[in-house]
C-alpha cells in the first residue's frame, strides 16, 4: 500500500479563456458560377470525347491463351475418341 501513500495531489486549474470578438463582416463567398460551369462542362465533354476516339475495343478482341490450349486438348481427345470408336468396328 505504498503507492498510495506517495501519491501526489493533482493541480486542476481553469482554462484560460480569452474574449472572442465576431467579424464585422462576412465577404460573400460565390459558391455557383455558370460560365465556370458551363467552361468546365465543356472540359470535361471534350476530354472524354477525345479518349473515346483513341480507345478501340474492337482490336482487343483475342481469345486468351490458356482457353485455346483447353479447347485444343479438348478437340484432341474428342479426335482420338471417335477414331478409336471407328477403328474399333
Amino acid at each position: 500500500m505504498n503507492s498510495v501513500s506517495n501519491s501526489y495531489g493533482l493541480n486542476y486549474t481553469a482554462a484560460n479563456i480569452g474574449v472572442l470578438s465576431a467579424p464585422d463582416s462576412v465577404g460573400r463567398i460565390k459558391l455557383y458560377s455558370n460560365d465556370e460551369t458551363e467552361k468546365q462542362f465543356k472540359q470535361f465533354n471534350s476530354d472524354i470525347s477525345s479518349k473515346r476516339k483513341k480507345i478501340s475495343f474492337e482490336n482487343k478482341k483475342n481469345t486468351p491463351k490458356p482457353v485455346l490450349y483447353f479447347l485444343g486438348a479438348a478437340g484432341i481427345f474428342t479426335i482420338w475418341k471417335l477414331l478409336k470408336i471407328i477403328l474399333r468396328k
